[in-house]
């Protein structure tokens, strides 16, 4: 059996940054697991074999489409024991600047132009959801507590101050 190591901290805070391809879709034009699997995000510490039946977001890299000079991510969350993905999210931002994450909270800063887009996904009764898509014209500020993580940004669409919590249980609260 292999094991992970236990991790003892709440929170985890990455920087990375790289460079990607383009989204498969099926004939039918529906999304499909781009091949390679970059990162699989699981709060809870365990075997590794354990982990792919644990609720997680994955980080796949998609091949590189030459005739559009663009690469692209997919964010794919899984529920706690599921067959198929909850949720695939498609982006062609250069790369991922952050994320920070506790169970049932995923929090990630993409590299962006002018403006830095910033998502949440949160997993409500074990069911993945986009809690925030939005961009920033300044560089948003996220920290992570025992029990939650926060987001504090200018909104690019209307120059707002806005802050944001997630719960450890995924329920977003608003402030300001």
């Amino acid at each position: 059996m292999r094991t992970l190591a236990v991790v003892t901290v709440a929170c985890i805070l990455c920087v990375f940054s790289s460079s990607v391809g383009h989204a498969l879709q099926a004939a039918d034009g529906s999304p499909t697991l781009c091949p390679n699997l970059i990162a699989s995000l699981v709060a809870v510490p365990g075997n590794l074999d354990a982990m792919y039946a644990a609720q997680r977001v994955e980080i796949r890299q998609c091949p590189v489409d030459i005739s559009k000079q663009a690469g692209a991510f997919q964010l794919v969350a899984w529920a706690k024991g599921a067959k198929s993905p909850g949720l695939i999210y498609e982006t062609e931002e250069s790369g991922f600047y952050q994320f920070v994450m506790i169970e049932g909270v995923y929090v990630f800063e993409f590299m962006g132009g002018t403006a830095q887009p910033v998502l949440a996904i949160v997993f409500e009764r074990d069911t993945p959801r986009i809690a925030l898509n939005t961009s920033t014209l300044h560089e948003p500020v996220i920290t992570c507590t025992p029990s939650k993580v926060i987001v504090e940004l200018i909104d690019a669409r209307d120059n707002t101050k806005r802050r944001f919590e997630f719960q450890r249980s995924g329920i977003p609260r608003r402030k300001g």
